[in-house]
């Protein structure tokens, strides 16, 4: 997404048009992870709170974990984990068409190009939370 973005913004650049700094980009698209990273930890913190220490492990433990996988398993294959992997993997067409010389516009692209990438990821960040609790 970046090298993209800055292939695009040095093509600009050449033809005399402003160019927001990717910093910007990147910001908005790290937003989105550090608001995921939170909700994850808090998933996993109300997880360990609703089991005390010594129950945490406990036999309903594993069937939650084994129903995590399974929602993780279904959503591998559902049209809108393809949407997302589509807009993650090529960001070019999101990046292009929506080119701005706006600050702000660039930081919700990259708050857009996040939440696709999220959108590709949280099934598996939810598994690695399972299996790591």
């Amino acid at each position: 997404m970046l090298r993209t973005y800055c292939e695009i913004a040095d093509t600009a650049a050449r033809k005399g048009e402003s160019v927001v700094h990717p910093v910007i980009l990147v910001t908005g698209y790290l937003s989105v992870w550090l608001a995921a990273s939170f909700g994850f930890a808090a998933l996993a913190l109300g997880a360990f709170r609703s089991f005390n220490g010594e129950t945490f492990l406990s036999p309903w433990t594993g069937h939650a974990g084994a129903i995590v996988l399974a929602i993780a398993g279904f959503y591998q294959f559902s049209a809108l984990k393809e949407a997302c992997l589509v807009k993650c993997r090529n960001p070019f067409a999101t990046l292009f068409g929506r080119w701005s010389t706006r600050p702000a516009t660039i930081y919700r692209l990259g708050l857009q190009q996040g939440l696709w990438c999220l959108g590709c990821c949280w099934a598996l960040m939810l598994v690695m939370l399972a299996v790591g609790s």
